[in-house]
């Protein structure tokens, strides 16, 4: 698989996935800062690359399981702002400001890349097509306590799962 930055951000354009970033932006009161965030394109490429998952197959999961991509990233989104998670850092290995993962408050204040939705629909893609890749995509995202962010995940793909 040989993807590359400007595949995603013919994505980004893509009408369907506007509107459900829009929606996503809505319910969770954030809105756009305007620009794509390339590190982290790079960084889905590679996990999408070690998931064995390609664009075809995200873009038709954006498509075919609209409503329940949303309520995934509603789930989690919730869920996860304001707690302890497992992708919070352990005390030792705190990163600098520029590499702290995005949480709500952050969001809510700074606005969220244009490539916001991408990273959450490609976790629900490799769940729904390939759960047993889960993994290898978290550690390529250098995902800390990797197992027990799977399980999380999985916990919120099946909850969205329901009607």
């Amino acid at each position: 698989m040989n993807l590359k930055i400007k595949d995603l951000k013919d994505l980004y354009k893509d009408a369907r996935y506007m509107a459900l970033q829009q929606d996503l932006f809505s319910q969770l009161q954030i809105e756009s800062d305007g620009e794509p965030c390339t590190d982290l394109c790079k960084l889905d490429l590679q996990g999408m690359s070690a998931a064995e998952l390609n664009l075809p197959q995200v873009k038709a999961i954006l498509y075919d399981e609209y409503e329940k991509v949303k309520k995934y990233v509603l789930e989690k989104m919730n869920a996860l702002s304001g707690q302890p998670t497992a992708q919070e850092y352990p005390e030792n290995e705190l990163p600098d400001d520029d590499d702290v993962a995005f949480e709500m408050e952050s969001l809510e204040e700074n606005g969220a890349p244009d490539n916001f939705l991408f990273g959450h629909l490609v976790e629900y893609a490799i769940i729904r097509l390939k759960p047993d890749r889960l993994i290898e995509y978290l550690k390529v995202n250098d995902i800390p306590f990797a197992r027990k962010f799977e399980k999380e995940l999985m916990a919120f793909f099946e909850t969205s799962q329901d009607s």
